[in-house]
């Protein structure tokens, strides 16, 4: 047992820094690729791209910053960190419970954002930004409101003595890593985790259902043939397939081991202890998910990335197999053609 708890305790020291950082190798690069493009992808769907990858790109330097682990306990969230916390009193903790509350919650307001915007953009092209902003802001500060209740739960939780939580781990599986990294805890008998954890709740159901209202809105809006370009379409279907992709990571990534944490604290299922240990490491990688499925579905993305890593190899390559399946791309494919055509009239 010892060793399958050394295991997981390396994994957990690990996790963030592996995953943030290629948060933020993927989403550096996809940002790189989205300004480098920016003349195919101009307008609304390039603001659709741009405000997922930001996003992402910051979550990874936050988390990559304080590392975060959860163990929860008797409905209480003990956190470990290994970042820059340490280096600071103990009483600026609360303080940076609130970037990493907010970007949790926010990975899965913005789906909102970005689903109705979408379908704005489906049944009129011109829509301006103006929606887009407002939207942004108003799950932004859904998220911070979000985000300040279980800050100030850390906060009351400080009215109980830094080494007294500590202690109540000491003896748990986590053992010395726990001892050693804890930063500080959340108990639900504090109101501002009971806040956080209601308001959580709401604003996350509220935002699947304009998730379900808004796809499926998208889904029976067909455009007529004659008033949509095929460029039109081509943008409408690359977004769409990366909105699945990142809908599904947020699922994955983010909805389940938040679900995950509110059943292990308000109903204590046996073996509470480990359950946090296995399912909230997955937020971490939310980011690199989002940034390598973007850069991977996006047919244009793709093939610039590739271009770049190979040199242009792959474009050169491209240019190849055009002309060996047309024979008439190069000069030499149309002299060839033209000089057949000659031969067979004489002959003829």
């Amino acid at each position: 047992m010892a060793q399958w708890t050394d295991v997981l305790i390396f994994i957990m020291k690990t996790n963030d820094a592996f995953a943030m950082t290629l948060g933020l190798i993927f989403n550096s690069l996809l940002l790189y690729t989205i300004w480098r493009l920016r003349k195919t992808y101009r307008g609304n769907y390039s603001k659709l791209f741009l405000i997922s990858a930001v996003f992402d790109w910051v979550l990874s330097w936050e988390e990559l910053l304080i590392q975060h682990d959860l163990h929860v306990k008797n409905r209480v969230m003990y956190v470990m960190g290994h970042g820059i916390e340490h280096l600071l009193p103990h009483d600026t903790f609360p303080i940076f419970m609130l970037p990493h509350a907010f970007f949790t919650i926010h990975g899965v307001f913005i789906l909102a954002v970005q689903y109705r915007y979408r379908y704005i953009v489906m049944t009129d092209s011109t829509a301006s930004g103006r929606h887009l902003a407002k939207d942004l802001a108003i799950s932004i500060s859904c998220g911070i409101i979000v985000a300040c209740g279980l800050c100030y739960g850390t906060h009351q939780s400080q009215s109980i003595p830094w080494h007294v939580w500590r202690n109540n781990i000491k003896d748990d599986w986590i053992g010395e890593y726990g001892v050693e990294d804890f930063v500080y805890a959340s108990d639900l008998r504090f109101s501002g985790t009971k806040i956080y954890f209601a308001l959580g709740l709401t604003f996350s159901t509220i935002t699947l259902s304009l998730v379900a209202y808004y796809a499926y809105k998208a889904w029976k809006f067909v455009n007529p043939e004659n008033t949509v370009s095929s460029r039109t379409r081509h943008l409408q279907q690359q977004f769409t397939r990366t909105l699945i992709v990142q809908t599904c990571n947020a699922f994955c990534f983010s909805m389940f081991p938040i679900t995950m944490n509110v059943c292990l604290v308000l109903f204590r299922p046996p073996g509470d202890l480990y359950y946090s240990a296995f399912v909230m490491p997955l937020i971490s990688w939310l980011p690199a998910a989002n940034g390598f499925m973007t850069l991977h579905v996006v047919k244009e993305f793709r093939r610039f990335v590739l271009n770049m890593f190979t040199c242009g190899q792959l474009k050169r390559l491209g240019k190849i197999s055009s002309y060996n399946f047309h024979g008439t791309t190069s000069g030499h494919g149309s002299t060839h053609l033209k000089n057949s055509q000659t031969n067979r009239h004489h002959v003829i």
